[in-house]
């Protein structure tokens, strides 16, 4: 695996993920979240959201081969954390995909970004 295109890539990706997925927060948010003085979002929400995000993301093969591609992900091995093979080009590429973003940090990041453009709009 060539380490260096695979760390740009997951980067690339998790910077789409994280805008995106704070942009949704902030929409909630906007859509009339029933808040007081603070906006609380549970973590399990935010991870569902970013299961939606992968899913939306690896439509179409096209798209999950590019992704495959990106993150040097071998769909002829067995996955390290599945322990099968996946059975098709979506499947790898949600595969892929999760791997490279779906962690801790990135949730971490998430929040902070959401709380920032949150503090943005509240000085409008």
């Amino acid at each position: 695996m060539d380490e260096a295109k695979y760390r740009y890539w997951s980067s690339v990706y998790t910077d789409y993920l994280i805008d995106d997925i704070s942009d949704e927060l902030v929409n909630d948010y906007e859509g009339g979240a029933n808040v007081a003085d603070e906006f609380i979002v549970e973590e399990e929400y935010v991870r569902q959201l970013i299961e939606y995000w992968i899913d939306n993301y690896t439509m179409g093969n096209h798209k999950c081969k590019e992704i495959i591609d990106n993150l040097s992900y071998d769909i002829f091995e067995d996955d390290d954390e599945f322990g099968v093979r996946p059975d098709g080009w979506k499947q790898a590429g949600v595969w892929a995909l999760d791997h490279a973003i779906h962690n801790d940090d990135n949730i971490q990041a998430i929040y902070k970004l959401t709380n920032e453009k949150l503090q943005e709009l509240w000085k409008k």
